[in-house]
């Protein structure tokens, strides 16, 4: 791990401690590459809230018991970076009535970013 990584993942602390979330999506933006990676993220985080693995595993095994989701408002959502998936993660999350936490590297104490509710630094 190197040294930026590490002093980034320390810097979640804070945010970690104020989440309950089971759902975690990484990604970084690659050329041409930004839209479909933001859309497996969101996809991920929908797909583990409303429990879709277990209706599948039911499905398969012909078992029609109900696995109740959960919902996604007012939940936390945090996203490290406000790069360009980012910020449209945030603009997108904010459909879904969540409280969003920011975590940017160039952060500075007092700093506010208009994509989210808090935001954070390393």
């Amino acid at each position: 791990m190197h040294g930026d990584e590490q002093a980034g993942i320390t810097g979640l602390r804070e945010v970690l401690e104020r989440t309950t979330a089971a759902a975690f999506a990484v990604s970084s933006a690659a050329a041409g590459r930004v839209f479909e990676d933001l859309a497996l993220g969101l996809a991920r985080v929908l797909q583990i809230v409303k429990r879709l693995p277990e209706h599948d595993a039911n499905a398969r095994e012909h078992r029609w018991e109900m696995a109740l989701g959960g919902r996604l408002d007012g939940r936390t959502v945090a996203i490290v970076g406000l790069g360009a998936i980012g910020r449209d993660a945030a603009r997108r999350f904010r459909s879904f009535d969540v409280e969003l936490l920011g975590i940017r590297r160039s952060w500075t104490p007092g700093a506010t970013d208009p994509e989210v509710d808090e935001l954070f630094g390393p």
